[in-house]
C-alpha cells in the first residue's frame, strides 16, 4: 500500500509541476494575444459563404490558450483550446458547445505584423458528409477585421489547376 501511495504522490507532484511550468511560460507570452477580439469567418457548408461575425474572448487557462465566442451573428457557439507557437501562432482544436452538436475540428492563426489582427483557417466536420474549411480572421477593431480579410484573400492557398490528358501544362 505504501509504494502505491508514493507513486500517487509522485504522479500528483509531477502533474502540478507540469501545469505550473506551462502556466509560467504563458505568462511570458506576448500580451497582445489575450483579451477581447472581433472575429469573422465563412461557414462553407452554407450556400453563399457569407461572413459570420462574433466577439471572441481569448484567455489563458491551465497552460493553454482558450478561445470562446459570443454574440455570433448566425447563432454558432463554440470553444477552442490551443497553444502559442514561436510567439506568433496559435494552433489548437475547436468544438461546438451547442447541446447535442458533434461539430469539431482544428484551427491555426498567425498574428499580423502590426499585432492588431490575426489571420488563419479552421477545419472540421459539420456533418458526416460535409467538411468545413474556412478562412478565419480576428481584429481588435472592425477596421482590423477588414484588413485581416484583405490579407487572407491575398494569402489564400491556391492549388495548381489540374490538366486533362494531352493538355499542355504551360
Amino acid at each position: 500500500m505504501i509504494p502505491f501511495l508514493w507513486a500517487l504522490v509522485g504522479g500528483l507532484l509531477s502533474l502540478m509541476l507540469y501545469v505550473g511550468w506551462e502556466q509560467l511560460l504563458l505568462l511570458r507570452r506576448p500580451q497582445g494575444f489575450f483579451g477581447e477580439w472581433l472575429s469573422s469567418w465563412q461557414p462553407t457548408v452554407d450556400s453563399g459563404w457569407h461572413w459570420v461575425t462574433e466577439r471572441l474572448n481569448v484567455r489563458r487557462r491551465f497552460g493553454r490558450v482558450v478561445l470562446e465566442n459570443h454574440d455570433n451573428s448566425a447563432g454558432y457557439k463554440w470553444r477552442g483550446s490551443g497553444r502559442i507557437i514561436d510567439d506568433r501562432y496559435i494552433s489548437g482544436q475547436w468544438k461546438s458547445i451547442k447541446p447535442g452538436s458533434q461539430s469539431a475540428g482544428v484551427f491555426v492563426l498567425v498574428m499580423g505584423f502590426e499585432g492588431s489582427y490575426m489571420v488563419g483557417f479552421f477545419f472540421g466536420e459539420e456533418k458526416p458528409d460535409s467538411k468545413v474549411t474556412s478562412g478565419f480572421v480576428l481584429g481588435r477593431t472592425q477596421e482590423d477585421v477588414e484588413t485581416a480579410k484583405r490579407r487572407l484573400r491575398t494569402a489564400r492557398p491556391m492549388l495548381p489547376r489540374e490538366h486533362s490528358p494531352g493538355e499542355s501544362a504551360g
